[in-house]
């Protein structure tokens, strides 16, 4: 069943403060030359959504923030005035007139020093953008064209599929990643300063914007280093490191964190100290000087065992990669990886630096100088599941994941005799191959849909294991000519045991002798 638990039981690491980030302007003449960003952002399309179609009326000159094509072609995030209309109709839903028309045009020119062509601009002012904020926390805007081209094709706005644009107090904001451009070359998930904006007329904007980011998100010494940068307007950040802790309840976690969470001390460059967790979660909230919750951030980072002092090398094993295909079109690719079996536990094993002779790492690697692994929990042969962690790739949208539903429901807190008996688990099959049904795995880019795991659909991948490696059997368990040695317990899977229950049968191995007692 689920389980529940008290947040702030869990808030365990002290911040330390170092010195502040700052952003820079430059002027530099206009180049229609992108900088590298990932692509295929999913935008809504018009047709999903329906808009009044009566008569809007004028509210005046509000303010309209860039914080998704100027950055793909290396312009800091810019702000100008435009129209905005509201429907006669129905008052939830707005209407901004040329977003990117004159008034934008003005704007590069004084700010950048960049005169736009009659092209490169709505020049004729016949866009417009139409915004439902029926709901103000799932603000939705179709795939909007916005009347110019950078030579790389017409370039439209959307919102990415997961749909996070809000609205309150007559500000429209979007998280990081929460509003996309798009041309020819596809779509691209923006606001990476966190900067767009749309300022209804006549209200006062206040600057609520929130920037975290990782310099590493995976560490051997449990050391992690980031940095955050806020608007003027927030008063106060609050934080919470939880160890453990799945993405998906973070909303679900914001009032707490805002109400008892720790005060963050600084503005730019933090560290703190990892848990003996392998993996934690940061969630930070920006409070305004009334204590109200206006942002919030979170990132998730992990801790890699790269003591090999821990793990027996075992030869090597054949990985055949499929579910990186879940995300991206990319041929299937089989590779010779070390494989690594947990000294402590046996039924554990691991894949070593799995993407480290792929086709596809490239400028994709994404290691921090460290080993990733796929690492896989075979303690009871009933239930085969890979356990989470990055594997070493980023193709542009964050480090790539993987995991499987049975690790997932273990963090959700499902009793183990549930998830066992789901049968959801990967089999070892014939020639000693590791597969893993449909859906079984689960895979997450933290760029993508803000973290979401995905089911990997297809059954392409499996991992074969050398023909000699017994990962079901007891052979592991050791044996010492020393007659005086300690007993050591292990179960009937060959796994050492430190706290045997009462009524199991057991293996105790006393020097060279083993006897099965229960105890």
């Amino acid at each position: 069943m689920k389980r529940h638990f008290t947040l702030f039981a869990l808030v365990m690491a002290t911040v330390m403060t170092a010195g502040a980030a700052t952003l820079t302007k430059t002027a530099t003449p206009f180049k229609a030359d992108k900088k590298s960003m990932p692509k295929a952002a999913i935008v809504a399309k018009a047709n999903e959504h329906n808009f009044p179609t009566g008569e809007y009326k004028s509210l005046g000159k509000g303010l309209y923030t860039d914080d998704m094509l100027l950055p793909a072609f290396g312009y800091e995030p810019m702000t100008w005035e435009v129209e905005i209309q509201q429907s006669t109709e129905d008052p939830n839903f707005y209407r901004v007139i040329s977003p990117y028309g004159k008034a934008f045009a003005d704007a590069m020119l004084a700010t950048n020093n960049v005169q736009l062509t009659e092209t490169q601009y709505d020049s004729a002012g016949t866009t417009k953008l139409d915004i439902d904020a029926s709901d103000p926390n799932n603000v939705y805007f179709a795939k909007t064209m916005i009347g110019l081209d950078w030579n790389y094709g017409p370039v439209y706005i959307g919102i990415p599929s997961s749909k996070q644009v809000t609205f309150k107090d007559g500000i429209f904001t979007a998280p990081v990643r929460g509003v996309a451009y798009g041309d020819n070359d596809g779509a691209v998930a923006m606001n990476t300063n966190q900067k767009w904006r749309i300022v209804l007329p006549g209200v006062e904007a206040k600057d609520y914007s929130m920037v975290f980011s990782f310099e590493n998100q995976c560490t051997s010494n449990r050391k992690i280093l980031g940095k955050i940068t806020v608007g003027n307007d927030i008063d106060k950040v609050k934080y919470a490191i939880l160890p453990n802790f799945q993405e998906d309840e973070v909303m679900g976690a914001l009032a707490d964190v805002a109400k008892k969470g720790l005060d963050l001390p600084v503005r730019g460059d933090f560290s703190w100290t990892m848990s003996e967790a392998n993996k934690e979660t940061i969630i930070l909230v920006g409070l305004n000087r009334a204590g109200q919750q206006v942002a919030y951030q979170w990132g998730t980072c992990y801790y890699l065992d790269n003591d090999d002092t821990a793990w027996t090398y075992c030869g090597k094993a054949t990985l055949n990669v499929g579910f990186i295909k879940t995300f991206f079109k990319v041929d299937d690719e089989s590779l010779e990886v070390p494989l690594q079996r947990n000294v402590q536990n046996p039924r554990i094993i691991r894949l070593s630096g799995p993407f480290e002779n792929s086709k596809y790492n490239g400028s994709n690697k994404h290691n921090c100088g460290l080993l990733h692994y796929i690492t896989i929990n075979a303690s009871d042969d009933r239930c085969i599941y890979v356990q989470e962690g990055p594997v070493g790739l980023d193709y542009g949208y964050g480090l790539i994941r993987l995991s499987s539903t049975p690790e997932y429901y273990l963090g959700a807190g499902f009793d183990w005799e549930e998830i066992a008996e789901t049968e959801a688990g990967a089999t070892l099959g014939k020639d000693n191959v590791l597969s893993f049904p449909k859906s079984m795995l689960i895979i997450s880019m933290f760029g993508k849909d803000n973290g979401d795991w995905y089911n990997v659909e297809n059954t392409d991948t499996s991992i074969k294991l050398p023909a000699d490696f017994d990962l079901l059997g007891v052979s592991d368990v050791t044996v010492d000519d020393n007659a005086d040695a300690p007993a050591r317990i292990y179960n009937l899977q060959g796994i050492p045991v430190n706290n045997p229950e009462a009524g199991q049968v057991y293996i105790v191995v006393r020097g060279n002798r083993s006897t099965k007692v229960i105890f």
